[in-house]
């Protein structure tokens, strides 16, 4: 995945969701790191469309992803989410 600086947030929350059916996502440029200018974005826009794609990626993980999502679930809710 690869976005601005100042999108930087937004990825990490995206990568993180990613990882509950998708074991391996990196989020580009990393955390102080930049590639061009960022623009200004609409946050609540950037949401909707990570909520988006995090749903649609869930719902075609298929059975793997949905026993992957299962054991994620299962270790927050024994350690109480801390």
């Amino acid at each position: 995945m690869l976005t601005f600086r100042s999108s930087h947030p937004f990825a990490d929350y995206f990568q993180w969701q990613m990882t509950l059916v998708v074991e391996s996502i990196v989020a580009i440029p990393g955390g102080g790191q930049t590639l061009a200018p960022a623009p200004l974005f609409n946050h609540v826009s950037a949401m909707a469309i990570c909520h988006l794609l995090a749903t649609r990626a869930i719902k075609r993980s298929g059975a793997a992803g949905r026993i992957r999502l299962r054991g994620i679930e299962t270790i927050g809710d024994t350690l109480e989410e801390l």
